[in-house]
């Protein structure tokens, strides 16, 4: 199911129909974070995207990595697919920063915000989910992605 929200702007909604192919597509029941990064890659021209882009993350990596961690279910998903609890929270996550910001509207930026604050140990949440989890899998580092895309998204402002 595709949040609707008049606060999400059209990338972001976008990336919700990438989101939920990917999930789709690897037969997945669910929606997860790894399947919000998967989008959050595919949307090409969001702010997301090109930090991601600039830090070497490609998405057919990623999405090798997803599918090598999580697998590929063998029955085709039938019906409307659900959020995880934990993508839910990222999604819940990028409004919030979208209003620390002072923005009207949540922007790819905001989301991979909200999935790298889900993925650095927020303290009332155990672990990260898979989307933080495949980053650094690549080898990269949750603090130093979140750094540069509060620096992308500021000089955008």
């Amino acid at each position: 199911m595709i949040p609707e929200h008049e606060q999400f702007t059209d990338r972001v909604r976008s990336v919700f129909r990438r989101v939920e192919d990917e999930a789709k597509d690897l037969n997945h029941q669910r929606m997860g974070t790894e399947h919000l990064l998967l989008g959050l890659i595919g949307q090409s021209d969001g702010l997301a995207a090109e930090v991601l882009g600039t830090m070497g993350v490609q998405l057919p990596e990623a999405r090798s990595i997803v599918e090598e961690i999580v697998g590929r279910d063998r029955s085709p998903v039938s019906g409307t697919l659900e959020w995880t609890p934990r993508a839910r929270m990222v999604i819940e996550l990028s409004v919030t920063a979208a209003h620390q910001f002072r923005h009207v509207h949540v922007d790819t930026e905001h989301l991979l915000i909200g999935l790298l604050r889900e993925g650095m140990n927020i303290p009332e949440y155990q672990g990260k989910g898979m989307g933080a989890g495949v980053l650094e899998t690549m080898g990269l580092r949750l603090d130093s992605i979140h750094d540069e895309t509060l620096r992308v998204a500021g000089r955008q402002q």
